[in-house]
């Protein structure tokens, strides 16, 4: 390691490794570094240069002495008793355990492997550093008894074994700190410092408060006060947000209680490593799939309804043609009814002439036979009529009435058509309006007002057959809201009905589909209240829960 060698003045190292390849590598590095080296590979010739020479240090692989180790301990420890003899082991604490109980070794390391070269030379002149310090301390104070050194030698150790760890703690990538049991740092890394932007003394005896915003000074509060207070051991991710929501800060945290003699926590010890980024990044992609799946619930709802618009439109387009086709027969069905009932009544009034002077039976005959075909004609005319309605819906829903656009209040749509709503009312009808929106907007009056009849008739049907097929006793509830702001109108009309499943709600607005018996409808009003809705470069939506009740929103942008 550059740097090294000015320091060393030719120290003394015993080498006892009879690894070969361990000795030459060990033996290469420790020359090259200034030392003074010996090699040794058996017992006998250690303690004879033992006798011979006072060594800095033993670098020693305890695998490399043979089985009389005893012999060699025994001598180190009776020399040790004179001269401090340090030595570092080339083995992992479980290998030397044993020997350091059983043996009184003043200066004792060991490093495991694999060996780093920065650690091994620290290692080695630390030890060396202890030794000579030491050597030192007993010269200066001969005079004093060997109990007085002994505690002096022992504190010097412990102030460099302190001094050590705060460079280890300090080289760590992660904050670690001592906090005692008022929740004030006695300790803090070069991690955390740096954190901090404080020196050691200025952050020692200060707490959270001093140092983040109230809230994450008071969540890290609470996570200590577990530890302190009942003894566990914590460990959870601390995050920290701003005003904005967003991730400021984020750490892993691992606390410790530190336990005194009497089994009292008498501090905490904590070690956090830093994820932001990572949270922040997480943060962020869940974020992005919020606004994915925003985005992607909108696609879907604009899609269906450019579904049902496409299908809108295509069903218009036939229905057009259909309407134009059936139209034709049906104005000669009507027309010919018209000219057949005509020549029927001057037949008749030919006929009466004729046998006015007949018997009675002859006359009865004849004008029950006239009532007859009166009657056929009849149905043939109320038939062709209701064809000509029929074809007239058509007509609405294929290419909406071409009226003139106007500006209206749609208060005034809505309490028109209740009026007319409310005559086919035939059992108690609770209707209530709340209109929040009185400006008028630029629309087609008379197809709203279609439209709003359209609605309300089938909300007063759902709760006459609720009323049939389940509570009798049940007061219809119509509500009627109207809201608006500068881009929209918002119309809800609401019933407590029977409400509709879903496959009826997917197909309620197709032309010819109804849920009424037969002859009681044509299945074309909510078709067409959907084009005029469109029309009108609005949207209708439905809310329905079977048993319960349905609202139709209607929004249509504001015109004005």
């Amino acid at each position: 390691m550059p740097g090294y060698s000015k320091f060393i003045e030719k120290k003394r190292i015993f080498l006892i490794e009879k690894n070969l390849a361990n000795s030459m590598s060990l033996s290469k590095l420790l020359v090259n570094e200034g030392y003074d080296l010996y090699n040794f590979n058996f017992n006998e010739r250690i303690i004879t240069s033992l006798q011979s020479y006072q060594p800095d240090l033993i670098l020693l692989n305890v695998h490399s002495l043979r089985n009389d180790s005893n012999d060699f301990f025994g001598y180190i420890e009776e020399r040790t008793k004179k001269d401090p003899l340090p030595i570092l082991f080339l083995n992992p604490f479980s290998k030397i355990k044993n020997i350091v109980r059983d043996n009184y070794l003043s200066l004792v390391d060991n490093i495991s492997s694999p060996k780093k070269i920065d650690e091994l030379l620290y290692r080695i002149e630390r030890i060396i550093d202890i030794s000579h310090n030491m050597q030192r301390l007993k010269n200066e104070n001969l005079s004093l008894d060997d109990e007085v050194i002994e505690q002096k030698i022992k504190k010097l150790i412990a102030q460099e074994s302190e001094e050590r760890l705060a460079t280890i703690l300090d080289s760590v990538e992660a904050f670690i700190y001592i906090k005692d049991t008022d929740y004030q740092y006695q300790y803090a890394n070069k991690k955390l410092r740096d954190l901090f932007g404080k020196s050691m003394e200025e952050i020692v005896n200060k707490d959270d408060f001093e140092f983040f915003d109230n809230a994450t000074a008071l969540h890290l509060r609470e996570n200590d006060k577990q530890v302190i207070e009942y003894g566990k051991r914590l460990a959870e991710e601390e995050v920290n947000t701003g005003k904005d929501g967003l991730i400021t800060t984020a750490f892993v945290s691992v606390k410790l209680p530190l336990f005194a003699e009497n089994g009292i926590v008498y501090a905490l010890c904590g070690i956090s490593t830093e994820i932001t980024k990572r949270k922040q990044a997480e943060d962020e992609l869940k974020r992005a799939i919020s606004l994915l799946e925003e985005r992607h619930n909108q696609l879907k709802d604009t899609q269906a309804q450019l579904v049902q618009a496409e299908k809108m439109a295509a069903l218009g387009t036939l229905v057009a043609g259909v309407a134009h086709e059936v139209n034709n027969p049906t104005n000669y069905i009507s027309i010919s009814s018209y000219t057949l009932q005509n020549d029927l009544n001057s037949f008749r009034k030919d006929v009466s002439e004729m046998v006015i002077d007949s018997e009675k039976e002859t006359i009865d005959y004849f004008e029950s036979q006239f009532n007859k075909f009166q009657k056929s004609l009849l149905n043939i005319l109320e038939g062709s009529e209701r064809i000509r309605m029929i074809v007239q819906d058509l007509k609405s829903f294929s290419r909406l009435d071409e009226s003139e656009k106007k500006e209206v209040n749609l208060v005034e749509i809505l309490e028109s058509t209740l009026r007319i709503i409310k005559t086919q009312f035939q059992n108690p009808m609770e209707i209530v309006t709340a209109y929040n929106f009185v400006e008028k907007i630029e629309c087609y009056p008379a197809q709203l007002g279609q439209v709003f009849l359209n609605i309300l008739l089938n909300s007063y049907h759902a709760i006459l057959q609720k009323q049939k097929v389940s509570e009798k006793n049940l007061i219809g509830k119509i509500e009627v809201i109207l809201d608006g702001n500068p881009n929209e109108v918002k119309i809800t009309i609401s019933d407590n009905g029977c409400g509709m499943p879903e496959d009826v709600k997917l197909k309620m607005f197709e032309p010819f589909f109804t849920t009424k018996p037969v002859g009681q409808g044509t299945g074309l009003g909510l078709s067409i209240s959907y084009g005029i809705i469109e029309k009108h470069k609005g949207i209708i939506n439905v809310q329905s829960t079977l048993g319960k009740g349905t609202s139709i929103i209607i929004i249509i942008p504001y015109l004005a």
